[in-house]
C-alpha cells in the first residue's frame, strides 16, 4: 500500500519531494554483524572473539504519480539535488519515520538507483545507509511533567523531566539525568563560570573524572565523552558546524585549550535509565548544561 508521507529526509518529507510510501518498505530489526573468529585446523567449528554491529541498510519503496515524463523527470532531478551536495557527494541527513517521528537515523545515499519510468509514475527502491546503526531522539523527548500534592505518592515511580542545566553553587552539587534508551550514550557537560579541580562522578558505577584546572567566571570547561575530548576555552566561544559524519553533533572552540593531559579518571557515558552524576570542586559558581541524546538499537 502506498501513501503520502510516511517518512522525512533531512528537512523535506516524502510529499515534499512529491514521492509516495510503500509501508511495507524494507527496514531491518537489526544491522548485520561482523563477526570474529578463527578457525583450527583439527577444532570443529571456531574460536569466538565477539562480534559488532555493521552498517544498518533501508531500502525504501516509492513511487512518484506526475502528469507526464516531464513532470517525473522534475521530479528525478529535485530528488537528486537533495540527495547530492554541490560537490556530488552524497548528503548525510536525518530519517525519521512517521510512527515513531521523535527518533532518527543519520543517512545517505548509498548503492544505486534504477527508476522504471512508467508514464504517469516512477517507482523505484531509495537505498540509504545509516553507517552509525543506531537511532537517537532529543534528550527530553520522552519527558512527562507531573503535578505533586494532587494524590500521587511521592515513591510512586515518577520520573523529573531531564535537566538541561543547573546553578552549580555547592562543593557537592548532585544531578540526575534519566537515558529512555536501550544503549550507553554520550554525554557532552558544559561546566561554564568559576570552579577550580572540578570533578564528576557517576553514582550508579561509581566511574569518575577529575580535571587539575581553575576556571575564572569567563571560562569554559567542556568535557565530551562522544569525541574523547577535554578543553578549556572562553564561555560562549564554542561554533556548532554541521558535520558530514554527524550533522550539529560537533563543535569547533575558537580560543579552546586541550587539558586532557591534566585530566585523571576517564570518560563515561549514560547507562539506560537513570544516572546519578556527583559534581564536586573548589569554591564552584557555574552554570553547568548537558548535551546528550536517548540511543536505542
Amino acid at each position: 500500500m502506498m501513501k503520502w508521507g510516511g517518512f522525512k529526509l533531512g528537512d523535506k518529507a516524502a510529499k515534499d519531494l512529491n514521492l509516495i510510501f510503500e509501508y511495507e518498505s524494507e527496514r531491518p530489526i537489526a544491522p548485520n554483524t561482523r563477526d570474529s573468529t578463527m578457525v583450527i585446523d583439527g577444532k570443529a567449528g571456531a574460536w569466538d572473539f565477539g562480534a559488532e554491529r555493521d552498517v544498518l541498510s533501508f531500502n525504501l519503496q516509492c513511487g512518484a504519480i506526475r502528469k507526464d515524463r516531464a513532470a517525473l523527470q522534475q521530479t528525478v532531478r529535485a530528488l537528486s539535488a537533495h540527495l547530492f551536495d554541490a560537490r556530488g557527494r552524497p548528503r548525510t541527513m536525518k530519517l525519521t519515520f512517521e510512527y515513531e517521528p521523535e527518533k532518527w537515523y543519520y543517512v545517505r545515499y548509498s548503492g544505486s538507483l534504477p527508476i522504471n519510468r512508467i508514464v504517469g509514475m516512477g517507482e523505484f527502491t531509495l537505498p540509504l545507509t545509516a553507517f552509525d546503526p543506531d537511532a537517537y531522539a532529543e534528550a527530553n523527548a520522552y519527558d512527562e511533567t507531573h503535578q505533586y500534592d494532587t494524590g500521587e505518592q511521592y515513591d510512586s515511580g515518577l520520573i523529573y523531566p531531564n535537566t538541561a542545566s543547573f546553578h552549580w553553587q555547592y562543593v557537592r552539587h548532585m544531578s540526575s539525568l534519566y537515558n529512555y534508551g536501550n544503549l550507553n550514550t554520550g554525554l557532552r557537560v558544559f561546566i561554564e563560570g568559576a570552579v577550580s579541580s572540578p570533578n564528576l562522578t557517576h553514582f550508579q558505577t561509581g566511574e569518575k573524572i577529575a580535571f587539575n584546572v581553575t576556571l575564572d567566571k569567563d571560562e569554559a570547561l567542556i568535557i565530551d565523552s562522544d569525541t574523547f575530548t577535554a578543553v578549556k576555552c572562553t564561555v560562549e566561544s564554542e561554533t556548532y558546524y554541521v558535520m558530514a559524519q554527524y550533522p550539529a553533533r560537533y563543535v569547533e572552540y575558537e580560543d579552546a585549550v586541550s587539558v586532557i593531559g591534566r585530566k585523571r579518571g576517564d570518560f563515561f557515558q549514560l547507562i539506560p535509565g537513570e544516572n546519578g552524576l556527583i559534581f564536586g570542586g573548589v569554591n564552584p559558581d557555574a552554570v553547568v548544561k548537558y548535551m546528550w541524546y536517548n540511543k536505542f538499537s
